[in-house]
């Protein structure tokens, strides 16, 4: 991992942040226009970020790094589990839908900002050592929800790049 980051123009003091905009299911998965809204705001005060995810988050992968002006670097399908584990531990924040790699993160105890929507933190949010910000809104549907049909995904789209971004730099101290 250390090489990887290195050969990708990240040195080791560098700061960067973990976007891990991957999910199980399309519905726990914070829009992708987010988060290249908030690669842009991490740019804007001088963190790099870094796109991880299995092969098949490649397409979500690049459709988030041509929306940045930052162009996040973008890892997905070049990790293996036990890397994308170490390359959470090296980072200084991970940002991730409920998922697996949410878990990872968790476990590594590194700061960790999650944002769910169908499923409930009380049950599948992160556990562990490390400090985390779980963003979730009522938006006045049951939780947990595996309505399939959703169209519209409003669970997700109530939390905003702002508050998100506002837990990045509330846990990575910030101003």
């Amino acid at each position: 991992v250390a090489k990887l980051l290195r050969d990708n123009g990240l040195a080791a003091e560098e700061k960067f942040v973990v976007l891990n905009p991957g999910g199980n299911w399309d519905k726990k998965r914070w829009p992708w226009e987010n988060y290249a809204a908030l690669a842009d705001r991490l740019g804007a005060i001088k963190i790099r970020t870094v796109i991880t995810g299995a092969e098949k988050d490649i397409p979500l992968a690049k459709k988030i790094a041509d929306l940045s002006r930052n162009k996040p670097l973008i890892f997905a399908g070049k990790t293996s589990l036990p890397e994308t584990a170490a390359l959470m531990c090296h980072s200084s924040c991970v940002i991730a839908n409920d998922s697996g790699p949410m878990h990872i993160a968790a476990a590594c105890g590194v700061p960790l900002v999650t944002v769910f929507g169908p499923t409930s933190p009380h049950f599948t949010g992160p556990a562990g050592s490390g400090k985390a910000r779980v963003l979730h809104k009522d938006v006045g549907c049951p939780v947990p929800c595996y309505n399939e049909a959703c169209a519209d995904i409003r669970c997700m789209k109530a939390v905003s790049v702002d508050e998100v971004f506002i837990a990045v730099k509330e846990l990575l101290n910030l101003k």
